[in-house]
This record gives C-alpha cells, sequence and structure tokens, in this order.
C-alpha cells in the first residue's frame, strides 16, 4: 500500500533531550489535533489523488489558484506513473463527495532537490476547469517576499494523518487548525540547520500540540495581515519530522519567492479556452 506524501527528513535532531528520526520517503501527512473543516471557510481546498492497487487514494493536498492550476508540494510529483493514475478533487470536506478533475501535466519546479530542501514547489494543469461557487474557489497568492509573518497566527487543512505519534490514522473528514508563524531563526535553531536561518525561500510554524503530518503535504499555510485579513497562501506545507505533535516546527516553501516562476509556468503553458 503507498502511502501518501508528507516528506519527513532524515535527520535526527534534538529536542529537550529526545531524539525524533524522520526517514526520506516515508511521506504522507495530516492535520493532528485539528477541527472538522467546513469547505465554506477553504474552498480552495483539494486533494491530489493517487491510484493504488486499481483505486484512487488521497495523496497531497494542494490550492486552487486559477480555475485550471492547483499549487502544490512538488515532492507529490510520481514521475514513474501514467497521468491517468491522478485526479484531483475539490468541493467537499468529504474525501468520498469530491468534485473531480483529470490531470493535464504536472509541473515540478525544474530546481526541486529532495535531499538538497529545496523548490519544492509544483503547478499542476487540469483538463477541464472547476466551476468557482461556494465550495470550490481560489485563493489569491502572497506576493511580498519582504512581508514579516512572524507571530501571525494562519490556517492550515488537510486530509493527511490525525495521528501525531507517528503512527497513520486516516480520516475521511477534512481537518483543520491555526499554526503560529515563527522566525526563521528560532526554526534554524530548532533544526540544527543554518541555512535555514537566510533563506528567504521558507518559513516556518509551530504550535505545541497541534501540527500538520502525513498527506497534508501540498496544503496551504493561509495568512492574512494588518492591512488585508482576507487569507492568502503563504507557504505550502513541505516537511517535518515523523512525529506530529508540533514539538518540532514544519518547514513551508514561501510562495512569494516563487512568484515569478509561477506566472511564468502559467503564461507558457496555458491556454485560453
Amino acid at each position: 500500500m503507498r502511502k501518501s506524501p508528507y516528506y519527513i527528513v532524515e535527520r535526527t535532531v534534538t529536542v529537550e533531550h529526545v531524539q525524533l528520526v524522520g526517514r526520506a520517503g516515508d511521506v504522507s501527512t495530516k492535520i493532528f489535533n485539528g477541527d472538522n473543516a467546513n469547505i465554506e471557510d477553504c474552498p480552495w481546498q483539494v486533494s491530489v489523488q493517487v491510484k493504488d492497487e486499481g483505486k484512487f487514494i488521497h495523496d497531497c493536498g494542494g490550492s486552487i489558484i486559477d480555475n485550471r492550476w492547483i499549487l502544490t508540494a512538488a515532492h507529490c510529483f510520481r514521475k514513474t506513473l501514467p497521468l491517468s493514475d491522478f485526479r484531483v478533487g475539490a468541493g467537499n470536506s468529504n474525501l468520498d463527495e469530491l468534485e473531480f478533475r483529470s490531470v493535464k501535466k504536472f509541473y515540478p519546479h525544474e530546481n526541486y532537490n529532495q535531499q538538497l530542501e529545496i523548490s519544492d514547489i509544483m503547478l499542476i494543469e487540469l483538463r477541464r476547469p472547476f466551476r468557482f461557487g461556494s465550495t470550490i474557489n481560489k485563493i489569491s497568492m502572497d506576493t511580498n517576499v519582504d512581508q514579516d509573518y512572524t507571530g501571525e497566527s494562519c490556517k492550515v487543512s488537510g486530509w493527511g494523518n490525525i495521528n501525531g505519534t507517528g503512527g497513520i490514522t486516516d480520516t475521511k473528514l477534512l481537518k483543520s487548525t491555526e499554526l503560529t508563524v515563527i522566525s526563521n531563526e528560532s526554526c534554524s535553531k530548532q533544526w540544527e540547520d543554518p541555512n535555514l536561518k537566510t533563506d528567504n525561500t521558507k518559513l516556518c510554524a509551530q504550535d505545541l500540540g497541534r501540527d500538520v503530518c502525513n498527506g497534508d503535504s501540498g496544503g496551504a499555510l493561509a495568512c492574512g495581515n494588518a492591512d488585508d485579513s482576507a487569507l492568502k497562501v503563504v507557504g505550502i506545507v513541505s516537511y517535518g519530522v515523523a512525529v506530529c505533535n508540533g514539538t518540532m516546527p514544519d518547514v513551508y516553501v514561501r510562495v512569494s519567492a516563487f512568484q515569478d516562476w509561477i506566472k511564468k509556468t502559467k503564461k507558457d503553458n496555458y491556454a485560453y479556452r
């Protein structure tokens, strides 16, 4: 049985004398200790599904940024599988009641490298557009790379693992919670990764007892700010440790750092029809 993506890094970090060890490729993520979500509160949320043993299963989250375009994580891409083995669902909190679209093409970032943990961003082009309404709609993207979200409470949602102990407990109902953005400096210290301190393509969020987990990969970290209360996708769920309980911060791709790439990819490949 294939597991759904949430990239768990192959690294040992010490947190209050407890060592948390993740395994590269042990993928899958869900909201731990979240509440049942109303899809009208996050109508951009999609389920990227893959065929496993003849049956489609939830694999990753993602965000609708246009009626034919989905924003997600590059590590959700499985290049060995045909396009017919994928579909994208939206429009309901229940996985069994989604409206589906087939995939036309995947566009993982050309610089994506899982080992180096860089450029974990991907666009998915759909064969047919979604029709927007109260349960299916796009989310705006953050475009200000200089915006400091440290201390902001931001929304995450997904169908990922709800077991925070490292096991897998699936749910068919969408979950959501709020996590606090922390500084890259604090994130760098906890991850014992000096590169995180100055990496403006990533940001981190953490709240003890709440977390994203396996299966939430690719979903949005949606934030507002003092100038605009409307939620925008600021981050993309990228990687964390195996134990999803908020003890360690999760790392997100910073969407504003990739705006030029997103615009160019859509412009070069989108047929207006």
